[in-house]
């Protein structure tokens, strides 16, 4: 069985981590296609993604005679899921007695009870005891286990929602007791796009893999398109070390020049090489191999 050239194999490497790279975007770009910022996604198609759940309607009063029936309770409470196993950045309107349910991992859970609600000025949370507010020019930052690494950011958007963003998955701690911190941001500056650290390394890593290969194919392609240059020279450089020591051996030698007569070969089959070229490159050093 005829070995693989290393272009071959090169080239190989390359159209691997090209199908691997474009197939990872585009299912990244369906899957958030399906999963909407806005969350409504059926539950069968996206596990928990947006989920709402609603809460029981508060009854209405029932006064007596014609003049009974009294007005709803008002809006229901609902449960909103933020799920950052699926996707990174979830926004929902909140109102009060609304629960917030973050998810890390299948371990990471927390509740967030919402205490009070302002449209598109303040909304109020509660985790654990843990009370704290987000204003409509701030960015809130959380720190579930207190490693000075912000966890999750929750800011409003321009149309009154809360923006759930992911940052760093947080280990589980004993006690959630999170460090709470926020700052003013400008409109440019929470618009921003954002990579996260691990997409972000691990992209570089297969650009720096991808630039390195192809340093590699560039270097071996340029060697076979000046084979013969590569082989006079070495010719040349041989002859010398013959004429000055008699410690090299002919076996060694006659080995080397066929070393070149293949690699020869190869660069005239592949068509870096004219005929003119492979001609007279092989008369040099079968002559080279006469004079053994």
């Amino acid at each position: 069985m005829k070995r693989l050239s290393n272009n071959t194999l090169a080239g190989l490497m390359i159209c691997l981590m090209l199908t691997s790279l474009i197939g990872t975007t585009f299912i990244s770009y369906i899957a958030e296609k399906r999963a909407t910022v806005s969350g409504q996604v059926p539950i069968q198609q996206s596990g928990l993604v947006g989920v709402e759940v609603l809460s029981a309607p508060t009854p209405g009063g029932s006064g007596a005679g014609g003049g009974g029936g009294g007005g709803g309770g008002g809006r229901a409470p609902k449960i909103h899921i933020v799920d950052f196993r699926i996707k990174e950045i979830y926004n929902y309107f909140v109102d009060k007695s609304d629960t917030v349910i973050v998810i890390f991992s299948d371990t990471d859970k927390y509740i967030l009870k919402v205490d009070g609600y302002i449209l598109k000025q303040t909304v109020s949370f509660n985790i654990d005891g843990t009370k704290f507010e987000v204003k409509s020019d701030e960015i809130t930052s959380v720190d579930f286990d207190r490693d000075n690494l912000v966890d999750m950011t929750i800011k409003f958007d321009d149309d009154g929602k809360i923006v759930f963003s992911l940052f760093h998955k947080p280990k589980t701690p004993e006690i959630v007791n999170p460090i709470i911190s926020s700052q003013k941001i400008s409109k440019e500056e929470a618009e921003k796009p954002r990579i996260p650290e691990e997409k972000a390394s691990y992209l570089w890593l297969l650009i720096i893999l991808i630039i390195l290969i192809i340093c590699i194919l560039a270097y071996q392609h340029y060697k076979i398109r000046n084979v013969e240059k590569y082989q006079k020279r070495r010719n040349t450089k041989m002859s010398s070390n013959n004429k000055t020591t008699n410690v090299q051996s002919k076996d060694l030698v006659n080995e080397k020049l066929k070393r070149q007569l293949e690699l020869l070969d190869k660069g005239y089959n592949s068509g870096f090489i004219s005929k003119e070229a492979y001609f007279k490159g092989k008369k040099r050093i079968k002559d080279s191999m006469n004079k053994l």
